[in-house]
């Protein structure tokens, strides 16, 4: 060993704990490089303990919860540091996540940390006076963060980053004392059974304190209803064709203006076309909200070739199984939106979704609706909901006039705000109240074989003026998008993306509607935008396809 390599790592380990030393070497091992090999094996005390790191398989980075607290706390058990025989995760919604050990584990847990930084090939940073500063000099981060009983640190891996809290936990008079505020609890009182249950197995979350689920976790299940067609079903061609004056949208591109056709039964091609998004969509729900139920499609289209129909999460649901054969077949939207509280077992909380939505970041049950159940209804921040019925305005306009009337009537009231274009968080006991309410109106909407003057909006107007008006709802206004032809549609797909991509949830908003209308079926260059976004950003097979189980066994 030459006196370069041997004063190196007299050097570093007079400042570094081993264990941290074994993660340094390990990266040398990942090389091919003879003489990187030759470094490594001169800087371990002995070959027995090159082959325990050589062994070592380092943690990937592609890993699908990668950089959250949960992979951290995970990583930080594999360390395997057997001072470190106790710490906890802080883990609530609203609040920066934390590790944290009593003090006497503090120093532990502060170079496991340093080591899963290593071991994954992360950038480790603290903030400093509201900067984050990034160091390579292990020995002066040891010492820095020692000295703080409460340090916000940051794991760095190319655009994607953790931001967490370490925290040291003050045994006083038997009581083991946060050093900051948090919602599950600043004291633990050592003296309790609980308490001593806990803190024995390392590695818990803070809230498995307690027996039961705390008062702000959402604990009741919530399904997913989306309504479906495809265009391309040759089936749902014909009857749409035997149903219609003029077949898909042909009247807007007629010479022939001699006769008028029926409006009612003229059917817009940007509301029926199909690009797969059905797909894609639920790739992103399935994988950002992993806890939902059930999915249902409510549909009168047969599946696509890639759908499952053994998957039990996943169902299809036809729409003869809730609608009466008298107003079947039918291409109304309103209809069809009257009718999705009918499938059977729908769970008390329902999210009401259209193929054209997609979740781009992780979500938890809290962003749609609050603890204790009650809906979070995100209406539009203008009104829009103006005017007498017109045959010449909006189907949706009037619509929404038909139910403004109503409510005005039973809570003596206006409303004016359309819900946005996000998904519905719903309550099917609000739903069924809304049909006693007004059965008449609901009766009347889902004979209409195609969208009729007479219609309500059933779900994006009624159900949510409905269940505010009679406070059973909560208005909520998160960072929600849409995209549509007449925006800078490239730029803006583009930047999701690559925030997807890279792991860079702050800079998305919860939900993202990708919304056709103005004729934008038959822009090409619109349309393959479109499915340029969905192959690139939601490229992960769900257990809804039928390939998800060539996969074997899922992480």
């Amino acid at each position: 060993m030459d006196d370069l390599t041997e004063t190196a790592r007299t050097l570093i380990k007079k400042v570094v704990p081993s264990r941290i030393l074994d993660s340094l070497w390990a990266r040398y091992l990942t090389a091919t490089s003879t003489a990187e090999l030759t470094v490594a094996s001169s800087l371990v005390d002995s070959p027995k303990r090159l082959e325990k790191i050589r062994r070592q398989h380092l943690p990937s980075n592609n890993e699908r919860d990668f950089l959250t607290i949960d992979w951290l706390r995970k990583r930080v058990a594999e360390v395997e540091d057997p001072a470190l025989k106790s710490y906890f995760a802080m883990v609530a919604n609203d609040t920066t996540p934390a590790l944290c050990a009593p003090s006497h584990c503090y120093q532990a847990l502060i170079n496991s940390v340093i080591a899963v930084s290593v071991q994954s090939n992360l950038q480790l940073g603290y903030t400093l006076k509201e900067d984050t500063v990034f160091i390579s000099n292990y020995a002066q981060l040891l010492r820095d963060l020692h000295a703080k009983a409460a340090v916000e640190l940051h794991l760095v891996a190319g655009d994607r980053e953790l931001t967490f809290f370490l925290e040291k936990w003050q045994i006083e008079d038997q009581v083991l004392v946060a050093p900051r505020s948090n919602p599950i609890t600043r004291k633990i009182y050592l003296d309790s059974p609980s308490a001593k249950a806990f803190l024995e197995t390392p590695g818990k979350a803070l809230n498995e304190l307690y027996e039961l689920p705390l008062a702000e976790e959402c604990t009741f299940e919530v399904d997913v209803v989306y309504t479906w067609v495809d265009s391309d079903d040759p089936e749902w061609q014909e009857l749409l064709a035997r149903h219609t004056e003029m077949p898909i949208d042909e009247a807007s591109s007629s010479d022939d203006q001699s006769e008028e056709p029926d409006q009612d039964k003229v059917v817009d091609t940007d509301r029926f076309l199909c690009r797969d998004e059905l797909k894609y969509s639920l790739r992103s729900l399935l994988k950002f909200a992993p806890w939902v139920r059930h999915v249902y499609v409510l549909t009168n289209c047969k599946p696509p070739p890639w759908f499952d129909e053994s998957n039990e999460r996943v169902r299809w649901v036809y729409h003869e199984e809730i609608i009466d054969a008298e107003h079947l077949p039918t291409f109304s939207s309103h209809a069809i939106e009257a009718s999705v509280h009918l499938i059977p077992g729908l769970s008390e909380h329902f999210l009401y979704f259209n193929d054209d939505l997609f979740v781009v970041k992780p979500v938890e049950k809290s962003d749609f609706f609050l603890p204790n159940g009650i809906p979070k209804i995100r209406p539009e921040p203008y009104g829009m909901v103006h005017g007498e019925l017109d045959p010449e305005h909006p189907d949706y306009i009037n619509a929404a006039r038909n139910v403004q009337a109503l409510l005005k009537e039973a809570f003596g009231k206006t409303a004016t705000k359309l819900h946005t274009h996000s998904p519905q968080s719903m309550r099917l006991s609000i739903v069924r109240a809304c049909e006693a309410t007004f059965p008449d109106a609901y009766r009347q909407t889902r004979s209409n074989r195609f969208r009729s003057i007479t219609d309500i909006s059933p779900t994006s107007f009624m159900y949510p003026s409905f269940a505010y008006l009679s406070g059973q709802a909560v208005m909520d206004y998160p960072n929600i998008s849409l995209i549509n032809v007449n925006k800078p549609y490239k730029r803006l797909l583009g930047g999701f993306s690559g925030a997807m991509n890279s792991g860079n949830h702050a800079d998305l908003p919860l939900t993202l509607c990708i919304n056709d209308g103005g004729g934008s079926a038959e822009d090409e260059d619109w349309g393959q935008a479109i499915i340029d976004f969905m192959d690139a950003s939601f490229d992960e097979i769900s257990e809804a396809e039928r390939a998800y189980d060539s996969l074997g066994p899922q992480q």
